[in-house]
């Protein structure tokens, strides 16, 4: 059973949250579409920037959209210069859960980086596919 709402913390501007996991310290990582921000919300509410390609200029175009309420699907067709492209779901890996792995809409590859923060294990993360 679901206990009841806590709002841990509040994004703004073109910081959409479309991915999360934990870590291994009860963090919570997003992903946010908007910006191509990997934000890490602590078990204190601080949020911290993990990781950024922001285009400044659309990121500021996307948050006046939402703002006026008129995004729309066509505005999120692009990144502008973004190298990230549209960052979507992030998962940890690797022996040590300490390398995260971005997957991202508008992109054609898995991208990586080292985390000094491992993961937290999920229900299958010892499953065999023997």
């Amino acid at each position: 059973m679901l206990g009841p709402k806590e709002v841990v913390c509040e994004l703004s501007g073109a910081d959409f949250p479309d991915g999360l996991c934990f870590d291994a310290f009860g963090g919570v990582w997003i992903t946010c579409v908007g910006s191509n921000r990997v934000l890490l919300i602590r078990p204190d509410g601080r949020v911290q920037i993990v990781l950024e390609d922001t285009d400044v200029d659309y990121v500021r175009y996307l948050a006046t959209r939402y703002a006026d309420g008129l995004l729309s699907p066509d505005d999120m067709a692009s990144t502008g210069t973004s190298r990230l492209k549209s960052v979507s779901s992030l998962v940890f890996g690797g022996h040590d859960l300490k390398t995260g792995y971005l997957g991202c809409l508008l992109g054609s590859a898995v991208m990586s980086f080292d985390s000094p923060i491992p993961g937290a294990p999920t229900t299958n993360w010892r499953r065999s596919l023997r």
